[in-house]
């Protein structure tokens, strides 16, 4: 995981706990519908792309930003598809770092061609929703999709109000 000089000042105070971080992820489309995402260097999971929001940065500027650190393209961002969070968008990574996210989704699509960074990302593909290769997935970017309509057999269920 690449980490920001924000983060890792955070992390000097507050080492592994949890953190709770707000994070911006570019659900890239092509014109036929299908889903660009990236295998992570750390994890060799495939994901959207995204990261967290730096101080005084937008979440659209975040999303745009780490679609060009992490696919190295041009994109441009289009409107907010929602804001997801809560149980299951947790992650521990492999340094004990834990963190939950809030994360704020926006449609974009390329203006440029794509390739992986090879530091955070080291290959790309494009999926149709319905061949997502959600078993090499982690839990976070399944729930993810999920709500986002591209998984329907793991959508979750709304939580009553009481």
């Amino acid at each position: 995981m690449a980490m920001s000089e924000y983060l890792r000042e955070i992390r000097g105070l507050v080492g592994s706990r949890r953190l709770l971080l707000t994070a911006a992820t570019a659900v890239i489309r092509d014109d036929g519908g299908n889903l660009l995402l990236g295998r992570s260097a750390e994890s060799g999971l495939w994901g959207t792309i995204g990261g967290i929001i730096e101080p005084f940065e937008s979440p659209a500027e975040a999303a745009r930003r780490e679609a060009m650190e992490e696919v190295c393209a041009e994109v441009d961002i289009g409107p907010l598809l929602g804001t997801f969070g809560g149980p299951g968008y947790e992650i521990t990574y492999s340094n004990g770092h834990l963190v939950s996210y809030i994360i704020i989704a926006f449609s974009a699509r390329l203006l440029s061609n794509p390739r992986p960074d090879g530091e955070e990302l080291v290959e790309l593909g494009w999926f149709a929703p319905s061949d997502l290769p959600v078993t090499e997935m982690g839990e976070l970017n399944r729930l993810l999709l999920s709500e986002l309509g591209f998984v329907p057999s793991e959508r979750r269920k709304p939580v009553p109000l009481t």
